[in-house]
């Protein structure tokens, strides 16, 4: 059931942590000194994404992602951005799953301060918790202090980073993944252009590939397809993994705005 990780690293990913956009405009810091900006209109606080989670053919679960208002932190604002994955009554009599992650996301320049997993996932149980230092290239994860690029996303910000961007076809975007104390290089192809149907309705669609960046030591396990909906929101309407074990998709089935 490790597919269940994959899902939620592919959801969010998009695997993983920071990363360098070639072509993309955006204010970075000067000289360390102050934080970047990322203006935005995509989504608003009060977004809820819920799917259906199938494994091979069946109805595995469901899957969520909310955006909420967040508490000041270094005194900016954020976004509070939760996803739970959690298994179907079937799926549960023989091997149950409950995961819950959150991310504290800046409002102004979209990068976590810090992120936390609650996994329960049948018999395993575990807790993870990392901070960001956006201006000195740190993340803090247990008792380690370990140096990351700049701006280093974690597994639930990085779609929302990548739902910002003016995406085409042929398009290849470098980036860095971080995830319990890894980063991940990556480089996400844009592939093609694609109607598909879920239940939340039709979409036009861009379908994303990530993969493993050229020159890059950390293998990628696994295959992964995320389309995102061309419209004004940018939703990820549909996220597939592959890993030996079998696959995993995810289907947009509701969209609301709650408070």
């Amino acid at each position: 059931m490790k597919n269940w990780n994959k899902t939620a690293w592919a959801l969010a990913m998009l695997c993983g942590a920071l990363f360098t956009l070639h072509g993309q405009s955006y204010t970075q810091a000067a000289n360390q000194e102050e934080l970047r900006l990322f203006p935005h209109q995509e989504f608003q606080a009060g977004e809820y994404l819920e799917y259906r989670v199938h494994f091979g053919k069946l109805s595995a679960g469901r899957g969520s992602l909310w955006l909420k208002d967040g508490e000041e932190y270094n005194g900016r604002s954020t976004y509070l951005l939760t996803m739970r994955l959690w298994t179907n009554d079937f799926f549960s009599s023989f091997y149950r799953v409950d995961d819950v992650m959150t991310s504290i996301l800046d409002c102004e320049g979209l990068f976590p301060w810090g992120y936390e997993r609650i996994l329960r996932e049948g018999k395993f149980k575990a807790f993870r918790k990392a901070r960001f230092d956006p201006l000195n290239a740190r993340a803090f994860e247990g008792k380690d202090t370990l140096a990351v690029p700049s701006y280093s996303q974690d597994v639930l910000s990085i779609i929302y980073y990548v739902r910002t961007l003016d995406l085409k076809v042929g398009q290849k975007i470098d980036l860095d993944s971080y995830i319990d104390k890894h980063v991940y290089p990556l480089t996400m192809t844009v592939e093609k252009q694609e109607k598909i149907e879920v239940p939340a309705g039709k979409f036009d669609c861009l379908l994303l590939v990530p993969g493993k960046r050229p020159g890059s030591t950390e293998e990628l396990k696994g295959e992964m397809w995320i389309w995102l909906s061309m419209d004004d929101r940018c939703l990820p309407v549909r996220i597939k993994s592959r890993a030996p074990l079998g696959s995993v998709r995810m289907e947009l089935d509701k969209v609301k705005i709650e408070n």
